[in-house]
């Protein structure tokens, strides 16, 4: 579900009701364009039910055990072993936490990759910035306003 499409309608019904003569109550604006769209309203919970469900699931697979086997205290209580699959730790095989072991490693190196460029962003602004409190977007308009730099020697 696209979040603009919801709000689009949103939008727009709100708008409708607002400019009906009278007050108006954001509750009953709200019930009644759930009440007029159910299927929209449908798809934009599921979205929402969708994401909490992502971080909830986020959560496990970072959080130790609650309560550990002594031997495996290393273990969060859940194991993502694929993008958007995981499984409860203690029903994991030897196969599905070395899964689990790639995909964390996986994640690293895009997390470093994603550091790499950041710090590589800031060093560029940092040498190009006009003075100490400019900021990135007023850097990058004074920039853009001088144009291309000629390079020819």
């Amino acid at each position: 579900m696209s979040r603009d499409r919801f709000h689009k309608a949103l939008r727009a019904y709100a708008t409708g009701q607002i400019a009906q003569p009278g007050e108006h109550k954001r509750q009953e604006i709200a019930d009644g364009f759930l009440d007029d769209n159910p299927e929209l309203a449908r798809e934009w919970m599921r979205a929402l039910a969708s994401k909490q469900i992502a971080e909830l699931i986020k959560g496990l697979c970072d959080q130790p055990e609650a309560d550990p086997l002594p031997l495996f205290s290393g273990f969060p209580a859940a194991i993502a072993i694929a993008p958007g699959v995981v499984k409860a730790t203690q029903h994991c095989t030897l196969d599905d936490l070395g899964a689990g072991l790639a995909y964390r490693q996986e994640n690293v190196r895009n997390a470093r990759e994603r550091l790499k460029a950041y710090g590589e962003a800031m060093a560029a602004f940092e040498s190009l910035r006009a003075n100490e409190s400019e900021t990135v977007g007023e850097c990058s308009e004074r920039l853009r306003a001088q144009g291309p730099i000629d390079q020819s020697p």
